[in-house]
């Protein structure tokens, strides 16, 4: 089975030693399962994951996006930062997903009708909309207040103002806004073992 073991290695720079220590295995069982010479069962994938700090899937499949925020009750998009506890982590990305797509884990209700609580939201860095373009359309904001968003654009009172709504909060009215990128896609993951 094809697997990215050695590439999540190599991304924190650590050599096969210091996998090794962190996995509590040896360098000889590393260098099978990164070469394919050892069967990558389940519990060396959940085992090799918490050591590396990514996401299972992630040693698996060749694309993964990296989740760099969470968007809070208030629509707010608070970011993670690397070394901080929890740990930026990484999930499957969608089909047609770019090395620039990046996702923001959903957290609260204020996405109601359009992302779950727990679901993650997925749009591509690389790629500012005209705001004519996603009139209408759930995106990632940035205000020019300072503030970073995830709200519905609407035209607003006058040219380069906006109005900015969520299926739970009021409506912000004539907010001047940066940069402007589209929700591409939303991801809820299946429940855990124990997760009801």
């Amino acid at each position: 089975m094809t697997n990215y073991i050695r590439l999540h290695r190599e991304r924190r720079n650590w050599t096969r030693e210091q996998l090794a220590y962190r996995a509590k295995t040896s360098v000889s069982q590393i260098t099978k399962l990164e070469r394919g010479e050892r069967k990558l069962t389940t519990d060396w994938i959940n085992r090799l994951a918490e050591a590396l700090e990514v996401n299972p899937i992630a040693l698996i499949s060749a694309w993964s996006t990296e989740v760099i925020g969470q968007v809070q009750d208030d629509g707010a998009v608070v970011y993670k930062e690397r070394g901080a506890q929890p740990t930026l982590e990484e999930i499957p990305s969608p089909t047609h997903a770019a090395a620039t797509t990046m996702a923001l884990e959903v957290n609260g209700d204020v996405l109601a009708g359009f992302a779950e609580s727990g679901s993650y939201v997925f749009f591509d860095w690389e790629k500012p909309e005209l705001k004519t373009d996603v009139l209408g359309k759930m995106c990632v904001v940035w205000c020019k207040d300072g503030r970073i968003l995830v709200r519905r654009v609407f035209p607003g009172s006058s040219e380069n103002r906006w109005t900015l709504m969520t299926s739970t909060g009021r409506p912000e009215y004539d907010v001047d806004l940066g940069q402007v990128l589209k929700i591409s896609w939303i991801f809820l993951p299946p429940p855990q073992n124990g997760d009801k």
